[in-house]
């Protein structure tokens, strides 16, 4: 007997459950002789997709996922029907770093004012462009309470050109200088004046191309929650010209040749994968199973780590692994409101990631999925029967044996 989907009752549940809790997704698929309770957790590195009576529960409190330093993301099941369940876990990833020309060299591009939407700000030949953020607080604090740049960071912005023309009005130019008086030998003076500089305009977060948790964590622009600092400077560091009188030692103007704004290409398209290679989000029906759980099927950078309860052969009421069909099992039948261990508790981003990480745009969907403790359930929906071989046998013979 075939499966029977309703949409339109499905479609109706989802709206239902978005206006009670726009963190709760209920989908309940049902089958001639059981129940299979499905749920979804996508976490951008959340949203929240759970299922109605097989729900992920997990401890997510910081999205940002630095370089060396594990992220806490702690991840279990709960039994949330009026039934007893066997449970399993998979994961769906995708994945989107900034376009390089090699480790640690991300594509930059200097663009000319004329080459700017007046609108967006973003290149006119580039809509998927990432700005290039500097981090001013730090300089605005020193200016505000100096505007001699000889004696550290000032604002010099009314004294500076962009290409020997006016600078932009709503560009930042800071400055800070340093005079080295130089001796001849008959006893005359003259000064060499050297410095250096960081300019700066608004850029509306909303026209970024950045990944939602990248927008929220990055340095925003100093009094402002939505905006951030794009930069904005001369062609290349020996392009900041200043004009001063040697003699004097007295400084009449500062020019930014080959003045532009600098941004990132973008992020390359999404790398996508599937554990158990049925598509649900990402990743395509027959996308490989990994060998090892331990690391991101994406990208070696990124790994997995998990609590004690993950083990290598089947145990009671501890999870297991099965490369042959990328599923995580719980040994062990939930009781109602009953909870497995953990499974997930870290993911890391390796300390030697190029710059190109910079902006990553990662997604872990975690799924769960239950079935009824019934050997049919187990061998229609979690695939596992006494013909099976390898890890998946030993898997398959430890759920039977719950029974």
């Amino acid at each position: 007997m075939k499966k029977v989907t309703d949409k339109k009752k499905n479609k109706r549940k989802k709206l239902m459950a978005v206006a009670a809790s726009a963190s709760l997704l209920t989908l309940m698929l049902g089958t001639f002789a059981w129940d299979v309770y499905k749920a979804e957790k996508e976490n951008k590195f959340g949203n929240a997709l759970v299922g109605g009576s097989i729900e992920i529960e997990e401890n997510f409190p910081d999205p940002h996922l630095e370089q060396g330093k594990d992220l806490v993301k702690e991840v279990k099941l709960v039994n949330t029907s009026s039934s007893k369940v066997i449970a399993r876990a998979s994961f769906e990833e995708s994945l989107r770093l900034l376009e390089n020309a090699g480790k640690n060299d991300p594509n930059v591009d200097h663009i000319l004012p004329a080459a700017i939407n007046a609108t967006t700000y973003l290149p006119t030949a580039n809509a998927n462009a990432i700005p290039v953020v500097v981090d001013a607080t730090y300089y605005v604090n020193q200016a505000a309470s100096n505007t001699d740049p000889f004696l550290g960071w000032a604002d010099i912005s009314t004294l500076a050109k962009a290409d020997g023309g006016a600078l932009p009005a709503d560009v930042t130019v800071l400055a800070k200088l340093t005079k080295q008086t130089i001796t001849a030998s008959d006893g005359t003076k003259e000064y060499q004046i050297k410095g250096e500089y960081i300019a700066f305009r608004k850029f509306a977060l909303a026209n970024s191309n950045m990944g939602d948790i990248s927008k929220n964590i990055v340095v925003k622009y100093p009094g402002t929650t939505d905006y951030v600092a794009l930069s904005a400077t001369a062609k290349t560091k020996d392009d900041f010209k200043i004009s001063f009188d040697k003699d004097a030692g007295t400084v009449s103007g500062y020019d930014l040749v080959g003045f532009g704004y600098d941004f990132y290409d973008g992020l390359t398209a999404a790398a996508e994968h599937n554990w158990a290679g049925t598509v649900k989000q990402f990743g395509a029906v027959g996308d490989s199973h990994p060998a090892t759980s331990a690391l991101s099927a994406l990208d070696p950078n990124i790994s997995l780590k998990y609590d004690a309860a993950l083990v290598t052969t089947p145990t009671a009421a501890k999870w297991i692994y099965n490369p042959e069909d990328g599923f995580f099992y719980f040994i062990k039948v939930l009781d109602p409101a009953e909870s497995t261990e953990m499974l997930l508790s870290n993911v890391a981003l390796a300390a030697t990631a190029g710059t190109e990480y910079a902006y990553l745009d990662y997604s872990l969907l975690v799924e769960g999925e239950a079935v009824l403790p019934n050997k049919a359930a187990i061998e229609s929906e979690f695939g596992l029967t006494s013909a099976s071989t390898g890890v998946s046998k030993t898997i398959y013979d430890a759920l039977i044996a719950l029974l």
